[in-house]
């Protein structure tokens, strides 16, 4: 470190003059540092410094302390921008200055990076902004000129055309983190949030995940009120249980009692889930809830004996006292009245009071305990049932907590509420109806508060006062719907509980025996419920059962469930794969590139442009079509158009049960000459693989957005929304030349490998070798053709490096090719046809395994007759009995062999006045089945014609295969 240097001398901080021209209005003339360094250059240096900072340094004086020095510079620099803005210069002076300030003090440019990197350089900036004291308009100033290369195209084309006054900070905020964040990633940390408990982590640390997480859900927490509620029911239950019977309407006091609280139980040193001692053992063992809200029960001591004193007032009224007793000389973990000390006789014995002690008595009658709460536990088992007791008096009645869940008598249902199904509990004991409070939020049920609050205690202490009243919910049960008011539940065990009010409500007859309910509707239509046969975890116990069990000569295992399926597939650890990452990217990069292959759509001549009128949508689907919207809007995907075409939308449910935005192209797809460009023949590419031991199937990610529209069709495109008319700059699903365009590309790109160990299906893509050396070379040459042609996959779709692959609706291995089946399962569980629609779509699904049914066309014959003019729909005991035998076929359908050039084939033929079969043949196993129906004239053929026929039509489908 260089030694101190002085100047001696007069220091004053000063401010510019107010009396000053507008020219030297927050500025100071700083003389240039003599050349050369040394004293002098440093003195020079420390001067001007000094000087543009508003401080006036004589010759000889000492220079400031540096904490004045920093104060004088800034209070110094708000006044040179407060000048500039005044001065009529805020675009020159009151941006340049802070975004110099800016870089000096560690903002970074933007080019694009991952959502995580993305956020922390936007928090970054925003920190470094709030300390510089900026307004709005700087702030924007200052980001937008750090963005830069694809960012900064980004932001000049998301304001093109924008009012300026809509171009805010706040705006800048929300558009970024859309384009940068993305809505899975904001999803994914707001589901986060919603699921954040304290588990093993202290007080401390909990609180900052939770103020961290909290910024992504703000609607959650949108008041003080609401931020307490949700941070104290995230805490362990033994901090819990101290705070819930007040109401906290700041978070800053709930979250210092808290800590006291944790300090005071001795859990701060280690933390709530340490994993050394007797009480982290307790909490590691107990604090786990999983989503289904089965509720591990915590055996800590402040649950049983340790609750009663804790409500007497004065121990909870002073953190520095023991929360057993109420002294002040230990603490809990000290205290010679601590319950685990009573609770170890106890427990060991499997019985006896766990309010003192005693082996001679239950709790219920523990003479320790006042008259009215004995009274109140003497009829019925603390294990079970728990109790509600309004603020203002009263009394109430719950539920059956956790142990009723296992119970094989309770009245176990799934019912319905807007679409969601909720496992619902019929309690005749509890005197009103509660919904789990996530569900209620998920569901987005319009609350009402209630003047007087309900405290609600569950079976292993827990205590909280609930406000929240949901009227009128749309229950559906049996397809019917009762409406029923529910009361916020904050506890897990069951999604709903129907208590006495809406058994009442409905006139409810309660079967116990039989596990029925009937209820009655305003037109007394009976409606009767059957409880489902339900067991949950039946094979848990509870400790002291456990303990029993032991004590018996039971044997304990000790054992670790793993869930391998869980693993999240990552490039770096795939063999190949992890060569190129870049073919694998999180979202696109941007457009795709100008390819040799564009769509185009070529018109009949003197067409007029179409304009449909958009299609009605539930709110549901328009709150899709707002977010996807903004998704392609980001991407750069679409364009706000003034198209004279224009298509409606839809939505069609994909497998996941996701919602794909597609665009009705119908009258435009009549308008468009045909493409007549080939797909491959499904049987082509399967004779590819003859041989072939190793697989790898690969997925392009939304494949059609990577092929760009000519510019000159781009209009043609358009579709018209309720939030706007737009068009597509790539190529859009449901065009119909889309299928032959993405082909052409594909074949384009593969031109050289085709055939040889790659076959492309439009958007499918799949490798395949003899062995893995022959397959890790392959792998490696479809991947860089990829990253050459910016072709990009979806890693989560791919599957890479199998024996065996699904393939277009076929099993495809070593062994040969057999039926998918989940294909099959869809024609075993196809009902009965009712219309001549329904025979079409059967025959269609089960026709495509044809080539693995011996006879399929004579088999179907009396089902393909309804097919024809002129025949009345009539379902025969012959037809019904060829659907089932159709469906029989296909579940013992065979594996059929690739065939090997050079060797023998045999093909035997069969031929009646119904049809025609033949089946091809190698080396004594199958290679494919034919058949077809006669045609009408062919009726008349005598039966040596019909078997000559026969070969015929066998040499004609097979000659690929017979002609050497």
């Amino acid at each position: 470190m260089a030694p101190r240097r002085e100047l001696r001398g007069n220091v004053r901080a000063t401010a510019p003059n107010e009396n000053e021209n507008e020219e030297n209005t927050g500025s100071a003339v700083i003389p240039p540092p003599p050349p050369g360094g040394g004293a002098e250059g440093e003195r020079a240096e420390a001067a001007a410094g000094a000087g543009a900072a508003g401080l006036e340094v004589g010759q000889g004086q000492a220079m400031p302390d540096m904490s004045m020095l920093v104060q004088a510079i800034a209070g110094a620099f708000r006044a040179a921008v407060a000048g500039a803005q005044g001065a009529g210069h805020q675009g020159e002076a009151g941006v340049r200055l802070p975004l110099e300030r800016l870089r000096s003090l560690g903002g970074t440019e933007f080019r694009g990076m991952s959502a995580e990197s993305s956020e922390a350089c936007l928090e970054s900036t925003k920190r470094i902004l709030g300390q510089m004291s900026c307004t709005d308009v700087q702030k924007l100033g200052c980001v937008v000129s750090l963005l830069q290369d694809d960012a900064y195209t980004w932001w000049t084309t998301t304001i093109a055309g924008m009012v300026e006054a809509d171009v805010t900070w706040t705006f800048f905020q929300n558009v970024f983190k859309r384009r940068y964040l993305g809505v899975r990633y904001l999803d994914e940390k707001k589901r986060e949030f919603m699921s954040l408990t304290q588990g093993s982590m202290n007080v401390a640390e909990y609180e900052v995940q939770f103020v961290r997480l909290s910024q992504y859900a703000p609607e959650l927490v949108p008041d003080e009120r609401a931020r307490c509620e949700r941070f104290r029911y995230g805490l362990v239950t033994d901090v819990k249980m101290y705070v819930l019977a007040t109401e906290y309407d700041d978070f800053d006091v709930l979250v210092g009692r808290a800590k006291d609280i944790e300090m005071n139980l001795g859990l701060s040193a280690k933390g709530a889930g340490a994993s050394s001692g007797k009480r982290a053992a307790e909490y590691s063992s107990g604090g786990g809830r999983n989503k289904r809200g089965r509720d591990q029960k915590y055996q800590s001591s402040a649950k049983r004996g340790g609750g009663a004193p804790a409500r007497g007032g004065n121990a909870r009224a002073d953190p520095s006292a023991c929360w057993i007793c109420g002294s002040r000389g230990h603490m809990k973990r000290d205290c010679p009245r601590a319950v685990r000390e009573v609770q170890a006789p106890v427990a060991a014995a499997g019985n006896g009071c766990w309010n003192c002690g005693s082996a001679d008595h239950l709790r219920r009658d523990c003479p320790r305990l006042a008259g009215d709460q004995r009274r109140e536990e003497g009829g019925r088992g603390v294990a079970h049932v728990v109790a509600i007791q309004p603020e203002g008096g009263g009394q109430a009645r719950v539920y059956a907590q956790r142990e009723g869940r296992n119970d094989a008598n309770v009245i176990v249902g799934t019912f319905t509420l807007q679409s969601l199904s909720l496992l619902s509990l019929i309690d005749s004991g509890s005197t009103h109806s509660y919904i789990l409070r996530e569900h209620a939020e998920l569901l987005g049920l319009p609350v009402e508060s209630l003047d007087v609050g309900v405290r609600v205690t569950s079976s292993f202490g827990e205590t909280v006062v609930t406000r929240k009243l949901y009227r009128r919910c749309p229950l559906v049960v049996q397809e019917h719907v009762f409406h029923v008011d529910l009361m916020e539940l904050p506890f897990y065990g069951f999604d709903v509980i129907l208590g006495m009010d809406w058994l009442a409500e409905h006139r409810a007859v309660v079967d116990c025996e039989n596990k029925r309910v009937s209820l009655k509707l305003a037109d007394d239509y009976e409606v009767v419920v059957v409880g489902e046969n339900v067991k949950f975890l039946a094979n848990v116990v509870s400790t002291l059962e456990a303990s029993r069990m032991l004590r018996q000569g039971c044997e304990a295992y000790l054992a670790f469930v793993l869930n391998p399926s869980s693993k999240e597939l990552r490039v770096q650890d795939i063999r190949v794969v992890k060569e190129f990452p870049g073919v694998f990217p999180e979202e696109f990069p941007g457009l795709p590139p100008n390819r040799e292959v564009e769509f185009g759509i070529e018109l009949f001549e003197n067409t007029t442009p179409v304009s449909i009128t958009p299609y009605k949508m539930a709110p549901k689907e328009l709150k899709e079509l707002k977010t996807q919207l903004q998704e392609l809007l980001d991407r750069g995907f679409i364009r706000p158009s003034v198209s004279p075409w224009g298509a409606p939308v839809l939505f069609v449910k994909k497998k996941d049960g996701t919602m794909r935005m597609c665009i009705d192209y119908l009258q435009l797809n009549k308008l468009t000459i045909k493409n007549r460009y080939p797909l491959p023949r499904i049987d082509d590419l399967f004779d590819q693989f003859r041989g072939a031991a190793v697989f790898s199937k690969i997925d392009l990610r939304s494949g059609y957005y990577q092929l760009k529209v000519k510019d000159v069709d781009v209009p043609k495109t358009a579709f018209r929304t309720r939030y706007g008319h737009y068009e597509f700059l790539v190529m859009p699903f449901g065009l119909t030349n889309a299928p032959a365009a993405f082909m052409d590309m594909m074949n384009c790109v593969f031109h050289e490998y085709l055939d040889k160990f790659v076959v492309v299906f439009i958007d499918d893509i799949l490798v395949y070798s003899r062995t893995e050396e022959e397959h890790e070379e392959h792998l490696r040459i479809v991947l860089q053709a990829l990253l050459e042609n910016q072709l990009y996959a979806k890693l989560s779709k791919c599957e890479l490096w199998l024996k065996e692959v699904v393939f277009l609706g076929h099993v495809v291995s070593a062994e040969g090719i057999r039926v998918d089946p989940q294909k099959i399962e869809a024609v075993m569980n196809w009902k009965v046809p009712k219309s001549v629609h329904e025979v079409r779509s059967f025959l269609g699904l089960a026709g495509y395994y044809r080539r693995f049914v011996d006879g399929f066309s004579k088999i179907a014959a009396p089902l393909t007759k309804l097919l024809q003019k002129d025949v009345k729909y009539e379902w025969t005991e012959a037809r019904h009995q060829a659907f089932e035998k159709l469906k029989a076929a296909l579940t013992q359908a065979p594996i059929l062999i690739q065939p090997e050039p050079g060797k023998e084939f045999v093909v035997y033929s069969d031929a009646s006045y119904v049809g025609l079969g033949c089946v091809l043949m190698q080396e004594g196993k199958v290679v494919a089945y034919a058949s077809r129906q006669l045609k009408v004239h062919e009726r008349n053929y005598p039966t040596h014609d019909i078997e000559l026929a026969t070969v015929v039509f066998a040499l004609k489908i097979w000659r690929h295969y017979l002609y050497g």
